[in-house]
This record gives structure tokens, sequence and C-alpha cells, in this order.
């Protein structure tokens, strides 16, 4: 066989498309990982891992993906759009992001996951290990009545117990309705261990979440002593409400944001108990305001020593971040991609579980469209996890973005329970 042959076959093989995709993707997410970590990394080596990322992904969509002509010009528009917002605000991680979603097509969200948990994992263990014999530093946060708070070789305390919340929800998505007792233990015992050492209250809170929540939806959906009324009701509730928990909490910030009034004792009382996420989320607003395709807005948080760098100033709800950093239209553009993978799986309840607490997560924290964080957007143009990995012949140009529960071409709905 001569080259050209050899060629010829290596395009063809839609198993040669899907291990350049994960390899990209791995490169990507370990770059990601890798950067909220104290372990050094050189400016050039990012860029090279940037590059290669680009070069993996941008192999994969013009040799394996073909897309219908409305997903392709959905995918245009998103990717005008987020070079015009890196244009103008340098902002880099749109244009990636569109990048990874479009090469992402027809790769089983199940493997995604699984390569996720498997990098990021070794990662921040990697940064554990390495904080507690020496080799980084583990920086430990004194705050009034908080106690100190350890980041275990990550940049701040709540970025590792984000990574932590993240990894574990993800766990408890991919086995669903497998989840045992011991599963929940162990989720219950890393939310107090993380409450413990990081005081990271969202992200334990949101741990306990995760388990109180997998856990009641597979009693309701399983057992034998919940009668078959509460378990339609149960199911029925959450594929016609679980598409809208995301949109009511984004307006919910953002116009609580735009509306603060630091002078009123309620909306002290109201911002004390969002983390004073609204008094940034003003400011925000009156001194950048919205614009359609985004601004640099220099922030100053906490992480990466434990000095003073400035005054606090950060943009923590991810919604009122994206708005006023990547402008209006991506802002839209990421709701919408929000709105459409909860009712593509809208079949599927562990699916809407995830999406719903990463939602309420979000309201304080900034992690929606952080790859090193958030996996759940990827789930775009990807096989569902609840749908065979199989495929009954060539799926070349057999995506459609129709919204619903849909079988994908070339796959069987699996029995969840």
């Amino acid at each position: 066989m001569n080259w050209k042959k050899k060629l010829a076959a290596w395009v063809e093989d839609e198993q040669v498309g899907e291990w350049l995709f994960f390899l990209a993707f791995a490169v990507y997410l370990g770059l990601w990982v890798w950067l909220t970590t104290l372990y050094p990394l050189s400016s050039l080596a990012s860029k090279i891992c940037k590059l290669l990322f680009i070069g993996l992904i941008g192999l994969r969509i013009l040799v394996y993906c073909r897309y219908r002509v409305r997903t392709l010009l959905l995918l245009g528009f998103a990717l005008a759009c987020s070079v015009i917002t890196w244009k103008q605000s340098g902002y880099v991680d749109p244009f990636l992001w569109v990048l990874l979603i479009a090469g992402s097509q027809d790769i089983p969200f199940k493997k995604i996951l699984q390569i996720y948990l498997t990098v990021g994992a070794s990662i921040i263990i990697l940064a554990f290990a390495g904080s507690m014999i020496g080799v980084i530093e583990n920086l430990q946060y004194t705050s009034e009545g908080r106690g100190i708070r350890n980041s275990f070789g990550v940049n701040y305390p709540t970025d590792f117990a984000a990574h932590v919340f993240f990894l574990l929800l993800s766990f408890f998505y991919l086995k669903g309705a497998e989840l045992k007792r011991h599963h929940y233990i162990i989720g219950l015992a890393v939310g107090v261990v993380v409450y413990i050492f990081c005081n990271a209250r969202v992200d334990s809170a949101c741990i306990f979440l995760t388990v109180a929540l997998f856990g009641v939806g597979n009693q309701i959906k399983n057992s034998k002593q919940v009668g078959k009324r509460i378990q339609r009701m149960w199911r029925y509730m959450w594929m016609h409400l679980g598409t809208y928990i995301m949109p009511v909490l984004v307006i919910f910030s953002i116009v609580l944001s735009y509306f603060y009034d630091s002078s009123a004792a309620f909306w002290k009382v109201l911002d004390s108990t969002l983390e004073a996420r609204l008094a940034f989320g003003k400011q925000g607003f009156e001194d950048f305001g919205v614009k359609l395709f985004g601004q640099k807005i220099d922030m100053i948080g906490n992480g990466g020593t434990t000095k003073y760098q400035g005054e606090y100033f950060f943009l923590d709800c991810s919604y009122v971040n994206i708005l006023l950093t990547w402008g209006l239209i991506l802002f839209c553009i990421v709701i919408g991609i929000h709105i459409y993978i909860c009712n593509k799986n809208k079949q599927d309840e562990y699916f809407l579980y995830a999406i719903a607490i990463i939602a309420i997560n979000c309201v304080i924290a900034q992690h929606l469209m952080e790859i090193g964080y958030n996996p759940f957007p990827l789930a775009l143009l990807t096989l569902s996890v609840r749908f065979s990995d199989k495929r009954s012949g060539p799926q070349r140009g057999n995506h459609s973005m129709n919204s619903g529960g849909e079988n994908h071409a070339g796959t069987s709905e699996e029995d969840s329970n």
C-alpha cells in the first residue's frame, strides 16, 4: 500500500478522527488545569500548547467533520463573533471554545467526560501531592471567622474546591443509575473535607447538593416503595422545568446586580448572602457597561500569592462576567447553548441535575465557560451519554442541531435504569 492509499485510509477511518479530537482536548484541558496550579509553565510552552490544540482540532474539523448547512452557519457566526471579541477585548477563550465545540461533532460525550476526569483529577492530585511534600507551596489564607483556608497547590482555596466539585459532579453524572451507597458516603465525606480544610462554602454546598439530588432522584426513580405517580411527576417536572433553571438564575443574577442599591438594608443583607457578588456586579455595570463584542476588564482577585495585590475587584458571577467581558452576542450564544443542550437531553434527568447544580454554582462562581472546570457545554454536538456509543455505518453529515431529546443517527436509546 503506497502513501496515498494509507492517507486515504486514515481519512476514511472515523476512529482516527476521534483520536485527533481526544488528543486536542487533552492538550487544551491539561493546559487549562495546569495553569490553575502553582506549578510553573513558561509563556512559550503555553503558546505551543494552544497552537498544538488549534492545529489538531483544525485538522479534525477540516478532514472528519461534516455539518448541515444550518449548523455550519451557526458555527460560522459564533466563530466570527469570537474572533471580533478576541480582537476587541483580548480574550481568546471564546475562539478556542468554538473550535472545541465544532470539533466535538458526533464524539461520545461519555468519553469526553472520562478524559476530563482522567486529566483533571491527575493534575489536581499531582498539585495536592506536590503541596504536601513541599515541591510547590500550599498557600494558606486566614480570614476572620473562617480559620485557615488551604489551596493545596492550586491558586486559591475556592479554585481547588471548584475542581473537586466539578470532578465529582462529572463522576456522578457518568455513574447515573449505577450510583451506590458508598458513592454517596464518599461524596459527603469529600464535601466535609473541602469545607473543613478549604472553607469553600459554595462549592461544599454544591457537593452536598450533588449527592442529595442524585440520591433522591435515584431513590424516586428506582425504589419500589415510591409510587408510579410520584415517579411520573418527578420525571415530568425535570423534563419541563429543568431547562429553565439556568435562564431564571441568569435573569435573577443580572437584574439584581444591575439594580443593587448599597444604601438599602435589604440589598446589603442579600449581597452578604451572595458573597458580595451584587456589589461588584453593580460596579461592573456602572464602570464598564455592556458591549456587543465584549471588552477588556482588569480584575484584581485573590490567588497565586498570600501577599496583598491591591483593592479587590472581581466579577465572580459567571453570568455578569460573561456579559460584560465577552459581550452581549456571545453571552446570548452561551445561554442559548445551555438551553439547547438541556432540551437535547431532556430525557436524561441526570444531565438536567448536573446543569441545574452548575447553574446554581455559577451565580457565585465564574467557572461556567472555563474548560478546566466545566466540560458540559461540549454536549452541544456530541452523542448523548444515555445513548449507545455504537454506530451503524458512516455518520458524516447526519448530525442535526434540532432541539429535543431525539436519537442521533446511528444511535439507539438505552434504558438508563
